[in-house]
């Protein structure tokens, strides 16, 4: 084997993985990231929608252009997969921007107790994590919460 081959299939299966990872983009949509962006919007409906329409127009006429406009409802249901994923990064990061550290530290503290009960990984406040948006909307109840009189 000489050095051209060993190279050209080196590329080749970087080429393959990259694809493959290009390709699982929308089932990560599908399954992960769309049914978090109805609730994001109700928690951050400014934020989500600002996000969501940097990020969902260009797809949307990216996908329009290529297939053309012949069937709208089509490219609106691959630009909400496409999107869902980026939108879900972006609004992480911008929350994850405008909070205080005191409220991240909160968010960490009841995502680490519920990560113990259900056995998930624990995750440190200096950080962003997955499910931030959520997690300061449970630390912002609880802290509102009054249990009933007795």
């Amino acid at each position: 084997m000489t050095w051209g081959v060993a190279l050209g299939e080196l590329v080749t299966l970087f080429l393959a993985s990259l694809i493959a990872l290009v390709a699982l983009w929308p089932v990560y949509g599908a399954i992960v990231a769309l049914w978090r962006l109805p609730m994001q919007f109700r928690l951050r409906p400014i934020a989500t929608a600002l996000i969501s329409l940097l990020m969902g127009v260009p797809m949307f006429l990216a996908s329009v252009f290529t297939f053309g406009a012949g069937h709208l409802p089509g490219h609106l249901f691959i630009t909400a997969i496409l999107a869902a994923g980026p939108v879900a990064v972006g609004l992480r990061w911008w929350v994850w921007r405008s909070a205080d550290p005191a409220l991240r530290a909160e968010a960490a503290k009841v995502r680490n107790e519920l990560a113990r009960r259900v056995g998930d990984r624990v995750v440190q406040p200096s950080k962003a994590w997955a499910s931030f948006v959520f997690d300061i909307e449970r630390a912002r109840r609880r802290d509102e919460y009054e249990p009933p009189p007795i």
